[in-house]
């Protein structure tokens, strides 16, 4: 079994070895950040993610040799200036996410991209369109 800081770095990993951070940055937990300024341009709006691992209601679940989480999940919000289009862009980006998750399940962690969930597009602090991208996974 792992602890919580090797989990969140399992989970953080593959978003690390694929992301293009100068197209879209992170914020990650715990450090500071500041978003993109927005660019008013249409085919470039500025776009940024925010990552959390979310441990609430988790708990561990025996199951013969092996010990998981039920109920953990992280969250990347997909952050888009508000532009014509902005749906796509979050289905694209989340569309990326999947198949860096998708294929980064292994012996210690399984990604459950199957299950994962894409928001409704929401207003966030008047200035960006958010829709968060949730999935749930299993740390062996």
């Amino acid at each position: 079994m792992t602890t919580w800081e090797a989990e969140k770095t399992l989970v953080r990993t593959p978003m690390i070895d694929n992301w293009d951070f100068s197209a879209a940055p992170v914020a990650w937990p715990g450090q500071d950040f500041d978003p993109p300024s927005r660019t008013g341009d249409r085919s470039a709006p500025a776009i940024w993610l925010d990552f959390d691992v979310d441990y609430a209601g988790s708990e561990f679940l025996a199951s013969g040799t092996m010990t998981r989480h039920k109920f953990a999940a992280f969250d990347i919000a997909i952050l888009v200036e508000p532009i014509v289009g902005h749906d796509l862009i979050h289905r694209q980006k989340a569309d990326l996410l999947e198949s860096y998750y998708g294929a980064a399940s292994g012996a210690s962690i399984v990604f459950r991209t199957m299950e994962a969930t894409l928001s409704d597009v929401f207003l966030w602090e008047d200035t960006w369109l958010r829709a968060d991208w949730v999935c749930p996974f299993w740390v062996f």
